[in-house]
């Protein structure tokens, strides 16, 4: 192919692997790297010959109405000669997308979608794969408006996928060997550190890129290299249709070994300047979604017996992962369009406040690193958004339900329900005695103007992770007139099981008692309130079955 190469380059190739079908060609955005377009078929080619009797089409070698090549030009397509790169990447992603249809093929499932290698033309730099569809970028579908329980189920899905992908051995390391990738990442990632801080105005410039150089030579050589890995994984490269229930993963050209939590790290890192910009709704979306995966990603490690999870290497790798954290926000705070920053276009726009709050935060994962392994722990103990990759709270027992559901219903009246445009609300009387929900619960009630009734009765109780007898829920609720559902999510997967085992441990069999379930919304929260003598009892039982 020609260094200068336009999308209609496509066009003769496709003719040569399908000479039957023609193809209208559409750029894809997104992609930095390659030239990636969608071919969608149009017509039956004028050079083919149908028999009049014979209405059907001639064969085609894609059965697809629609396809997707990427062409490696030997430079970053979205940077142009200024920047050469090695067109090797491409061999690389077609060997990994074949793994799946070969060593890896139990990985492929419903659950997550890799798409199919269909040719790889070493000779002409294309590869052409599966199409999945009509999708868009999770950082795209958060912004939208998933509710909870999508979110919590596209989070555990995405992170058992990702544990599994990095439990699974890889029987030819060297044919993902890829030095140029080392070398473009540290001189368009890593050394530009210094540059941007400095521009920011955030001090210590110097020292956190020193932090980073020294941990990113670290965990590319080959000893710390140990789980096969994305590579390059963040928030393009997973994709979902608008239900969520199909979720695919791309872009496999820096996959390989890689170090433990790589992926993780950097994925996160994306989705935090997110959480830390977004409007107050969407920034709930991307917490539910961030602690879904983690606590999900580190359940499973824990279950499959992750070697990085030893004590003898867990905090080494706590460490690197934070750096690696650290880098991305800063690069990405740096380089890409946020909710309220000046943008990019725009002179001196590093020197925007907002921007340098960002870099702020990353430069603090970095410097942590340097504390002592006590300081440290106790660091790495408190932060929020990458702890469940790596440890479980089990002083407070307070993680989200994620997995499977069940329902229960509350029959006929007896409690207000107050509505609103995002929810239900009970009323002041069915929650607890807080200041904070009580001035909630009348801000809620003096702004509406319709109200259902539902009935106090014998139901079926689900129990609380306590927080001062609280428990945070991501709930779907619905009124179907005479009942009120509540959908729970339970993260050991069997949440019938679990709710029939805490009514024989709290009741006697023939016990006509039955606890109280209340539910209230609060900032798009669901809280189910455990009530009187039965909170400690549950907190044990909580305890004894390791949560």
């Amino acid at each position: 192919m020609a260094t200068k190469f336009e999308l209609e380059d496509f066009i003769p190739f496709l003719n040569k692997h399908d000479p039957h079908h023609q193809y209208s060609i559409e750029k894809l955005v997104g992609g930095m790297i390659n030239v990636t377009v969608r071919a969608t078929k149009q017509s039956i080619s004028p050079s083919t010959s149908v028999p009049s009797h014979d209405d059907s089409e001639p064969p085609s070698r894609f059965p697809a109405q629609s396809l997707v090549l990427k062409y490696a030009p030997p430079y970053i397509a979205g940077v142009g000669l200024a920047m050469p790169f090695s067109q090797r990447r491409q061999s690389i992603e077609a060997a990994a997308l074949a793994l799946f249809d070969g060593p890896l093929s139990h990985l492929r499932s419903h659950d997550i979608s890799i798409p199919t290698l269909h040719i790889y033309d070493e000779k002409e730099h294309i590869l052409v794969i599966e199409d999945l569809g009509k999708v868009e970028t999770i950082e795209d579908w958060l912004q939208k408006s998933p509710t909870l329980a999508q979110c919590v189920e596209v989070g555990t899905r995405l992170g058992r996928f990702l544990v599994n992908l990095h439990m699974s051995p890889l029987t030819d390391p060297e044919r993902f060997e890829f030095p140029d990738k080392n070398e473009l990442i540290k001189a368009g990632i890593v050394d530009t550190i210094p540059d941007y801080l400095n521009k920011m105005d955030i001090p210590d410039a110097d020292l956190v890129h020193g932090i980073i150089a020294k941990s990113f030579a670290e965990r590319t050589s080959a000893p710390a290299r140990t789980v096969f890995s994305v590579g390059d994984l963040w928030p393009p490269s997973v994709l979902l249709n608008e239900s969520g229930s199909k979720i695919g993963i791309i872009d496999w050209e820096f996959a390989g070994l890689g170090a433990p939590l790589q992926d993780m790290a950097q994925f996160a890192a994306h989705l935090h300047l997110l959480l830390l910009t977004a409007d107050p709704a969407c920034a709930e979306r991307v917490r539910v979604f961030l602690k879904a995966l983690h606590e999900t990603y580190g359940q499973t490690s824990r279950e499959m017996k992750a070697p990085w999870l030893s004590p003898e290497s867990i905090e080494q790798h706590i460490r690197a992962a934070w750096i690696l954290h650290a880098r991305e926000m800063i690069n990405n705070a740096a380089e890409r369009e946020w909710p309220g920053c000046i943008p990019l276009t725009a002179e001196g726009f590093l020197a925007c406040q907002k921007r340098r709050a960002l870099a702020k935060v990353a430069v603090e994962y970095a410097l942590a690193t340097q504390l002592g392994d006590a300081e440290f722990r106790e660091r790495w103990q408190k932060e929020l958004v990458l702890r469940p990759l790596y440890t479980r709270n089990t002083n407070r027992a307070k993680q989200n339900i994620q997995e499977s559901a069940f329902e229960h219903g509350i029959h006929s009246g007896g409690w207000t329900v107050f509505k609103r445009q995002r929810g239900l609300m009970l009323s002041l009387t069915s929650i607890p005695s807080s200041p904070i929900l009580r001035g909630f619960a009348r801000n809620i009630a003096s702004t509406t103007s319709s109200a259902a009734q539902i009935v106090q009765k014998k139901y079926p109780y689900f129990v609380p992770r306590n927080s001062r007898g609280s428990l945070s829920v991501y709930t779907d609720i619905r009124n179907d007139g005479s009942r009120y559902w509540v959908t729970i999510r339970n993260i050991d997967g069997n949440a019938t099981a679990l709710r029939e085992d805490l009514h024989k441990t709290l009741f006697p069999p023939d016990s006509e008692e039955a606890l109280r379930l209340r539910t209230t919304l609060l900032h798009s929260k669901h809280l189910l309130i455990s009530g009187g003598r039965w909170k400690h009892a549950v907190i044990d039982w909580l305890q004894k079955r390791g949560f």
